[in-house]
C-alpha cells in the first residue's frame, strides 16, 4: 500500500490509516533495498483487528472524523506471508530462502528460540508450512478467518499459499480446513537474546539513553 490509498475519497481512507503510514510509491523500493541488504531482517504484522463499519471501530468518533480521531491500524496478520511471497519471491525481489529467513528463522534467532524453532532439524519442533508457490488466488475479506468486516488487501491478487500447517508433526490445518484442537499451544522457554544484545552501535546516529548524537554528521 501507498500514500495514494491514504488518500481514497470519503470515509473509505479511514481504512488505511495505521502507523507508519503508507509511503509514497518511490520509496516502496528503498524498502525492499532495506531487505535484500539485511537491513531489516524481519518481516511481519502489527495486526490490529479494527472493523470498519463499527462504532466500536473505525467510526469510534463518528462518521465524519478528522484523521487523527480514526483509530489507527489494520487487520493484517492472516495475509502477510502470502503478500510478502508474491511481492517479494514471485516477483524476484527475494528468493525462497531469504523469505523463510524473514518469516521465521531470523524471528527465532532473535528470541532465543532457535533451534528449537526456525528450521527444520532432528531435534527440532516439527512446526512446518507446506506452500503452494504456483497458487494464485485473489485476497477476499468474506474469505479470511479474522472477525472484522474488512481487509486493506480487498481485491489484491497473490501468487503463493500456504495450503498445509503442521504444528509439532500434527497437521492442524490443510487446505482450508482447521484439523487442530484447543489448547495445543505450548510453554516454550526462551534462552538468552543473544541478537537482540546491546551493542552501543546507533544506525539512526542517535543514542536514546544519553539523548547524544553519536555519528558527526548529524551535528
Amino acid at each position: 500500500m501507498t500514500a495514494k490509498h491514504a488518500n481514497t475519497p470519503g470515509y473509505e481512507a479511514a481504512k488505511f490509516v495505521f502507523a507508519p503510514a503508507p509511503r509514497e510509491s518511490d520509496k516502496v523500493g528503498s524498502l525492499w533495498n532495506y531487505i535484500q541488504r539485511g537491513v531489516l531482517s524481519v518481516v511481519t504484522s502489527d495486526h490490529s483487528p479494527l472493523s470498519y463499519d463499527d462504532p466500536h471501530g473505525k467510526k469510534a468518533n463518528g462518521p465524519d472524523p478528522t484523521i487523527d480521531e480514526v483509530p489507527n491500524g489494520v487487520p493484517c496478520v492472516e495475509s502477510r506471508m502470502s503478500i510478502l511471497f508474491s511481492e517479494g519471491v514471485a516477483k524476484g525481489r527475494i528468493d525462497a530462502s531469504t523469505f523463510v529467513a524473514l518469516t521465521s528463522t531470523n524471528a527465532a534467532k532473535m528470541f532465543g528460540l532457535y533451534p528449537k524453532k526456525g528450521t527444520i532439524a532432528v531435534g527440532s519442533d516439527a512446526d512446518i508450512v507446506i506452500w503452494d508457490p504456483n497458487l494464485t488466488y485473489v485476497v477476499r475479506n468474506q474469505d479470511l478467518h479474522h472477525a472484522v468486516d474488512f481487509t486493506p488487501f480487498e481485491g489484491m491478487a497473490l501468487t503463493g499459499k500456504a495450503i498445509t500447517t503442521i504444528l509439532r508433526g500434527q497437521v492442524v490445518w490443510d487446505r482450508g480446513t482447521f484439523l487442530g484442537q484447543e489448547r495445543q499451544g505450548r510453554w516454550v522457554p526462551r534462552e538468552p537474546y543473544s541478537w537482540l544484545q546491546p551493542t552501543g552501535h546507533f544506525p539512526s546516529g542517535y543514542d536514546p539513553f544519553t539523548q547524544r548524537i553519536t555519528h558527526a554528521d548529524l551535528l
